[in-house]
C-alpha cells in the first residue's frame, strides 16, 4: 500500500515538473520563456509598477531591464535623478521581477544576445508608433515578439520631473522681506522706504481699540419702604 502512495506522488511530482517545463518553453526551439521588460524606471512610480505587475502575469521569469544613466542622456536626452545602481536596486526588490539587466548601449538587440529572452514587453502607447514599428521590425528579424501592456495614463516620469522642477524654482524665489522704518527704499532713499512702510502699516487692519467710554454709574437702589 505504501508502494502505491509513493507512486502517485513521484507521478504527481513528475507531472508538476513536466508542466512547469512546457510552460517555460515557447516555439520549437524549446527556448525558456523569459520575457523581458525595459525601462529607465527614473522616479519610479505606480506606472512602473503596473506595467512589471501585468507583465509578470504573462511569463514565469521575468527580465527588468533598466537603462543606465549614459543611455537615457544619450538617447532621450535627459539627466535622471536617481541613478542607475539604485533605479536597478529598487526593481530588484519587486516580488514580480526575477532577474535585473542593465542595459549599457542603445540597440535592444544588444540586450538580446546577452539575455536571449523571446518577448519584449512595452507600454501600448507605443503601439503603431514610428518607434514602435521600428522595434517590431527589428525584433521580428530574431524571433522575437512585442507583447503590448496597459499604459497608466495619469503618471509619468516626464510629469514629475516638470513637477520637480516647479517646486524647485518655487523654492528659488525669493521671499519678500517685511519693510521696517529706516530701511533704504529702492533706489536707495530712506524717505521713499519709510514712505512705502507707512503706506504698507496703513493698508493693514488695525485691530478695534477698547473703548473709552466711561462706565454708565448704577442706578441708586430704591429707597424701602417705610
Amino acid at each position: 500500500m505504501s508502494e502505491f502512495y509513493l507512486f502517485r506522488f513521484l507521478r504527481g511530482t513528475l507531472l508538476e515538473w513536466s508542466l512547469q517545463q512546457q510552460r517555460r518553453q515557447d516555439g520549437p526551439g524549446g527556448q525558456h520563456a523569459d520575457r523581458i521588460c525595459s525601462r529607465g524606471f527614473d522616479l519610479f512610480h505606480v506606472g512602473h509598477l503596473n506595467l512589471l505587475r501585468h507583465a509578470k502575469q504573462h511569463c514565469d521569469v521575468l527580465i527588468a531591464g533598466v537603462v543606465s544613466d549614459e543611455m537615457l542622456r544619450e538617447v532621450k536626452g535627459i539627466e535622471p535623478v536617481i541613478p542607475t545602481a539604485e533605479r536597478a536596486e529598487i526593481v530588484r526588490h519587486l516580488r514580480f521581477v526575477d532577474r535585473v539587466y542593465v542595459e549599457n548601449t542603445p540597440s535592444k538587440l544588444d540586450a538580446w544576445r546577452d539575455m536571449h529572452f523571446t518577448h519584449f514587453f512595452k507600454g501600448d502607447d507605443w503601439r503603431g508608433t514610428p518607434k514602435g514599428l521600428r522595434l517590431e521590425e527589428q525584433f521580428a528579424e530574431v524571433g522575437v515578439k512585442i507583447q503590448y501592456l496597459p499604459y497608466t495614463m495619469h503618471t509619468s516620469s516626464t510629469a514629475l520631473r516638470r513637477a520637480l522642477a516647479a517646486i524647485t524654482e518655487g523654492a528659488r524665489s525669493p521671499i519678500p522681506r517685511p519693510c521696517s522704518p529706516g530701511d533704504p527704499g529702492p533706489h536707495g532713499t530712506h524717505e521713499r522706504r519709510d514712505r512705502s512702510c507707512a503706506n504698507s502699516r496703513r493698508s493693514r487692519p488695525l485691530p478695534h481699540p477698547p473703548s473709552l467710554r466711561a462706565p454708565s454709574p448704577r442706578s441708586p437702589a430704591p429707597p424701602a419702604c417705610s
